[in-house]
């Protein structure tokens, strides 16, 4: 249920370019337990400004203009989350007094790059994992569907319903009241899960998270049709009458056990790849030369990574130290931020990124923190 291949954000910022390198970008950690306060967000935002700022020598005069201007823009712009969203992550493009927000509910941590590139690691890495999760709650009286997407919460469906009790059927044999009770019931049920199906279409891809009741959920799982029981990733009993933070905690659990099974996949297939495939890129400059190859489907990093990339100016193949290129003989430039370089040219080449947040579990890629699923051997 991962993204594959590069989302709309994260690859239109891998297209942004500037040639005179007065791209200024932020990403900025919004996490609560790590900038609890408005005033936390502030001192952190103008720190990063003005780490940017040191860059402003390595700016081409010609663009030094619009690079002031995308520090004062970043110092004015204001980065409150959108109101009903949880949010960890910040990241802010300035491309002269206009500035981009992508808002990111996963945890980042703070830098800045400075170049003709955008920052674009950190939502490559966002977009490849399951980020959208439909939360049902069902009873005998609910059927409410709610969708979480990167944070934010919106009620898709309601088929609530009103169930009568005895003292209001006028005192009827309890057996008859009962058998009515659990066919009303299980028509309720039927009707969500119809709903529930309908959502195919246009949710196709999202995970699906059940809770209510034992009785409820247990009869549920009957009524769903084939798309929604295939994309059931978890079943909470006895949770119900959630609020937008319960239902975001519900799906956040659900999305992340998903995506620790999609990793153990990606590092099996690793695994797998070094084991039979003599060409595996296992050194960075090997890496690089698939990246510039288009022959790397997946790109796997280290949550903290310090590589040093270098770029043909005319052609854009990669290399891992200075040369000249070996396609046109043009003398290599070294990228400022050699890790979005990389990220970058994966996306144009419609690869994706996985990014290991555990350092342990990253070490399995190597000294290097980067490695490379390939589409074919050479």
């Amino acid at each position: 249920m991962a993204a594959t291949g590069a989302p709309p954000r994260a690859r239109a910022l891998a297209e942004l370019r500037s040639e005179d390198g007065a791209l200024v970008s932020v990403v900025l950690d919004l996490d609560p337990r790590d900038t609890p306060t408005r005033s936390d967000v502030g001192r952190r935002r103008h720190a990063l400004v003005d780490a940017a700022r040191r860059a402003r020598e390595g700016v081409e005069r010609g663009g030094r203009a619009r690079f002031d201007a995308a520090l004062d823009a970043l110092e004015d712009v204001d980065v409150t989350p959108p109101d009903g969203s949880r949010v960890r992550g910040l990241l802010l493009v300035a491309d002269g007094d206009e500035v981009s927000h992508t808002w990111l509910s996963r945890p980042v941590t703070d830098r800045v790059a400075v170049g003709s590139r955008a920052a674009v690691w950190e939502v490559a890495g966002h977009a490849g994992r399951a980020t959208s999760a439909i939360v049902l709650e069902v009873s005998r009286e609910l059927g409410r569907a709610s969708r979480y997407s990167d944070g934010r919460v919106t009620e898709l469906f309601d088929v609530g319903v009103h169930a009568e009790r005895r003292h209001d059927q006028g005192g009827w044999e309890q057996a008859d009241l009962q058998r009515w009770h659990d066919r009303q019931a299980r028509l309720h049920l039927r009707e969500a899960a119809e709903r529930l199906e309908r959502l195919r279409t246009e949710y196709g891809h999202d995970a699906i998270v059940v809770c209510g009741p034992v009785e409820a959920t247990s009869a549920m799982s009957e009524e769903l049709g084939p798309w929604a029981s295939e994309h059931v990733a978890a079943v909470h009993a006895d949770v119900r009458h959630l609020q937008a933070d319960g239902i975001r905690d519900l799906a956040e659990g659900a999305l992340d056990e998903l995506d620790a099974g999609r990793e153990e996949e990606l590092l099996a297939a690793l695994a797998q790849q070094r084991a039979v495939d003599d060409s595996s890129p296992d050194d960075p400059e090997e890496l690089l030369a698939a990246v510039s190859d288009a022959r790397v489907s997946c790109l796997l990093t280290a949550p903290a990574l310090d590589l040093d990339v270098f770029s043909c100016p005319q052609c854009g193949r990669l290399a891992a130290r200075f040369h000249d290129c070996p396609l046109d003989g043009t003398p290599m430039q070294k990228e400022p931020s050699g890790i979005d370089a990389l990220c970058a040219e994966v996306l144009l080449r419609d690869g994706s990124v996985w990014i290991v947040a555990d350092a342990e579990v990253a070490r399995a890629l190597g000294p290097a923190g980067v490695a490379a699923l390939t589409r074919f051997s050479q």
